[in-house]
């Protein structure tokens, strides 16, 4: 009987460690395919790191880009501005007009071309060096405005040459910047 038990005892220890061997055998291969699981979870949390990243610096290129345009637009404006209204020749009232009448509003339009035809011209001007620094903010901009001009008396041809500094004051219609009022700020002459 001694031999049965011993035998007995044999046999559960030994199932007991083919069940041990077993449930450790399971036991590392659920954890070693949770490793797996975790090394793919952090391998996709990577890519989208990087993809939120990739993001974030496309939409500040972009933002730049987009403000940037706007500010170009602004100074194009501004020196069509300056040149339809500042620069006077004989008989260039109406390219004057056309050219003024897209980045002006209408009341600004009224005041600088209040006539409906050319006028006898008896000072001719000329603009050169136009520079402009723009501060803009979502519906309104100005700017400080730089140029020379050479003013000509058709008369006797008698030249004067200035410096112009001016505010020029903008406002946002649709996606258009226009001009809607200015102030001279300084006429210094360098002749």
């Amino acid at each position: 009987m001694a031999n049965k038990k011993d035998m007995l005892l044999k046999t559960i220890i030994f199932i007991i460690g083919i069940g041990i061997v077993l449930f450790v055998w399971f036991g590392l291969q659920t954890i070693d395919n949770q490793a797996q699981e975790i090394e793919q979870l952090q391998e996709e949390i990577n890519k989208k790191d990087n993809t939120i990243a990739y993001l974030e610096e496309d939409n500040e290129s972009q933002t730049e880009v987009i403000e940037k345009t706007a500010s170009s637009v602004i100074q194009e404006n501004i020196q069509a501005f300056v040149e339809s209204t500042f620069a006077v020749q004989e008989g260039n009232y109406e390219d004057r007009k056309e050219v003024a009448d897209q980045v002006l509003t209408q009341r600004m339009m009224r005041q600088v071309f209040p006539e409906e035809e050319a006028y006898e011209v008896m000072y001719e001007y000329e603009v050169s060096n136009i520079k402009s620094y723009v501060n803009e903010s979502e519906s309104e901009a100005g700017a400080y405005v730089t140029f020379e001009q050479r003013t000509t008396n058709v008369n006797n041809n008698e030249e004067n040459d200035q410096y112009i500094t001016m505010e020029v004051f903008l406002q946002k219609e649709g996606e258009n910047w226009l001009i809607n009022d200015f102030q001279q700020l300084n006429a210094e002459s360098l002749s």
